[in-house]
């Protein structure tokens, strides 16, 4: 990865200045009159007479003509100069804007956006490194670089993923880290490296909170593994004075891109106290909370488990309004991460309940993962003793849409159901019949 980074890089970057000079070759040839005349010796002096006075009165008209036919030859040039001279606008600086253009017509269905979205992507794809050749020199570079992120990141909803679903579950499996390539899957190896320089080009001369987090998020949305660059955009948005006087809105953004580029960019954890500390005086909607959850999920880091005690503990009255997939992040961070508070583990675990009745298969599945998480045998798990009653209930709610689900289960969400009855000695007899031939098979 880093040496297809650095011979990207040189070939960007070291270009040497090519001048390209548009020569207009118009060679102007004025008539020549011999005066050399094969005549016999002894012509007639009226002859000669009557040769020099044709000359005479020709060569005035071929010096007018050669005169008007240069005057004609320097205006053609310079009018031709004028043209080539006219500013025009680089190939990639255009294309951003198209891009933009498209993305702000309001009027366009979403079909349309796309093709005219994957269309630029197509052009984009092939000609990268013309285009980038052409700005190469430009004082600009950086801000096209920064346009150019930015641009492909508002676009990302229109991309065609071809790991479309990986992201729909909570949690990435041990087999896609494996697999993982160190490469965008929205582009070709070549383009994800040119992308990869351009973070690098932009970071020098984009240096405020909301440039840094634009650069970060188009880092982590199109999955650009710079580990150079996501080292020093990370390292410049938990300094200390970075989030003086700045608003929590801002700080959970910072955090929630944070863990986002540890889990799809293999960013080594940064320290994120400096975020933390400014979470706990702050009142937060409930989506934040639930980003905020998510995000010490992934960090792992020992730090977040106060920060989340508290704000576990103010988001109780919050539980009530939360959706399925609210739910399911809601009782993965009960399930995961230490200090929960017990009212909200236990409307957390009732609320899953009362949503049961309307989850699709993999909903079930991802809920039965966490579930079993909390059972009574794990060390340290307040969470089954202070909320014994709510599990019970949960548990209930979910073997019977498991079995009104049967037949639409995946491997996987197969697996979770069977292991969360195994581990809370749950006798459902209809579901093991059904679902342990279908897991052992495999």
């Amino acid at each position: 990865m880093q040496m297809r980074l650095f011979a990207t890089s040189r070939l960007l970057f070291g270009v040497i200045s090519r001048g390209r000079f548009l020569e207009c070759y118009r060679n102007t040839s004025g008539g020549e009159l011999s005066s050399q005349s094969s005549m016999p010796l002894g012509s007639s002096s009226r002859l000669m007479d009557n040769t020099q006075t044709l000359h005479s009165t020709v060569e005035p008209v071929c010096n007018k003509s050669s005169v008007s036919s240069e005057l004609t030859t320097r205006a053609t040039s310079q009018m031709s100069a004028l043209r080539e001279s006219k500013p025009t606008i680089a190939s990639l600086p255009w294309h951003v804007n198209l891009i933009e253009k498209i993305l702000s017509n309001k009027t366009l269905p979403f079909t349309t956006k796309q093709k005219r979205i994957t269309g630029v992507v197509q052009k984009l794809e092939t000609h990268h490194l013309e285009w980038l050749e052409e700005v190469a020199m430009d004082s600009n570079l950086p801000f096209h670089c920064y346009a150019l992120l930015r641009a492909l990141t508002k676009a990302l909803p229109f991309f065609r993923d071809p790991r479309r679903g990986r992201r729909e579950g909570c949690s990435y499996t041990s087999e896609e880290d494996s697999k993982w390539s160190a490469a965008s899957p929205y582009f070709s190896e070549s383009l994800n490296d040119s992308l990869c320089v351009c973070l690098r080009t932009a970071i020098p001369k984009h240096s405020t909170t909301a440039e840094l987090t634009t650069l970060l998020r188009g880092a982590v949305e199109l999955e650009l593994a710079d580990l150079s660059s996501l080292k020093h955009i990370s390292y410049k948005l938990t300094s200390r004075d970075r989030w003086m006087g700045s608003s929590a809105s801002d700080a959970v953004e910072v955090l929630w891109l944070l863990s986002l580029a540890v889990r799809r960019c293999k960013l080594p954890p940064p320290p994120v106290n400096h975020l933390l500390c400014r979470l706990p005086s702050s009142k937060l909607t409930p989506r934040e909370g639930l980003q905020v959850f998510s995000a010490l999920i992934r960090l792992n880091d020992r730090a977040g488990n106060e920060v989340f005690e508290i704000l576990s503990r103010r988001a109780v009255e919050d539980v009530g309004a939360y959706t399925t997939q609210d739910a399911i992040f809601a009782l993965q961070a009960v399930a995961l991460l230490d200090n929960s508070h017990i009212a909200f583990a236990g409307a957390t675990i009732e609320r899953c309940a009362e949503l049961a009745p309307r989850m699709s298969a993999k909903n079930i599945g991802d809920i039965a993962k966490s579930l079993a998480l909390l059972h009574s045998g794990r060390k340290y798990n307040v969470v089954a003793e202070g909320c014994a009653k709510e599990l019970q209930r949960t548990l209930a709610a979910v073997a019977t849409r498991a079995e009104e689900l049967l037949g639409l289960f995946s491997l996987r969400d197969a697996r979770h159901v069977l292991k969360c009855l195994t581990v809370h000695k749950v006798r459902h007899t209809i579901l093991f019949s059904r679902l342990t031939p279908f897991v052992s098979d495999d």
